[in-house]
């Protein structure tokens, strides 16, 4: 019911409202919950938002993709995105099937939102994961979302890495080829891959080749360890993951991914 406003709201609302019954928005500054918004009626989504913030909420979990037709990061949402410029609200995108390629999918002959444990590899290549989530970031950054709103910062989870440093020079290079081109909410004013490294975190899988990644995009400022266990892709201690995905990371970067960047990335004390 995503994509249709009339039962979205009232399924998300009674969903966020269970959250916060169970969890709270912030335990004790130690766990945050996600509440989850869409954006496909504003007026709806700015009450929810607002809700949500009164309770304590410092992230929210938004579907990847497009609403109404429209970029996220499109002038027509500006008031919604307002509210969470002045909370400071980061925006989780989790890996999900991205609704808004179910017709993509179709034309392929290919099925969406069906059983996972009967879905085809080429679902699960290019309706999870990576495709959406480099759709969804680079529309924020093209769109010059971040001049508007700065005080908002962006999280892929459980999306991998891989994808990152192949993003970050495609978009500098689009960016060049489209100079004179249309950009609808006006030129950038520094390279993509600089407003990506401001404003944008991605949490690696355990096994992604954490050091090629990191060589490759220069840093590991902005890549965060995370854990889905017991899913295959989670481990079930943060150890775990240190060992396995940061084994060929130098200590300072180890101790970025497994701790400083959530603290930063959360805008707390490291």
């Amino acid at each position: 019911f995503l994509d249709d406003p009339r039962y979205a709201y009232p399924i998300l609302n009674a969903y966020n409202g269970w959250m916060y019954d169970q969890w709270k928005y912030n335990y004790n500054d130690r766990i945050y919950s996600c509440p989850i918004m869409t954006l496909d009626n504003v007026e709806e989504a700015c009450k929810a938002l607002k809700d949500v913030i009164t309770k304590g909420a410092k992230l929210i979990l938004m579907p990847m993709g497009p609403y109404n037709g429209k970029a996220p990061a499109h002038p027509d949402h500006d008031p919604f995105w307002a509210i969470a410029n002045e909370a400071g609200i980061r925006v989780v995108f989790h890996v999900s099937e991205a609704i808004y390629m179910k017709d993509h999918m179709a034309l392929w002959g290919e099925g969406m939102q069906q059983s996972r444990i009967r879905q085809s590899a080429f679902v699960w290549m290019h309706g999870y994961s990576e495709r959406p989530v480099i759709e969804t970031l680079s529309s924020f950054i093209f769109w010059n979302f971040f001049e508007r709103f700065p005080n908002v910062k962006l999280l892929s989870a459980e999306n991998g890495a891989e994808w990152v440093p192949s993003m970050l020079v495609k978009m500098d290079k689009c960016r060049g080829i489209a100079k004179n081109g249309h950009w609808p909410a006006g030129q950038l004013k520094d390279r993509p891959s600089a407003i990506f490294a401001r404003h944008v975190s991605v949490v690696a899988y355990p096994e992604d080749d954490l050091k090629s990644i990191v060589d490759q995009v220069g840093n590991a400022d902005w890549v965060l360890m995370g854990s889905d266990y017991p899913h295959a892709e989670g481990v079930a201690e943060p150890r775990l993951f240190a060992e396995e995905a940061c084994r060929d990371l130098s200590a300072s970067d180890v101790r970025k991914v497994m701790y400083e960047n959530g603290m930063r990335f959360m805008g707390l004390p490291v």
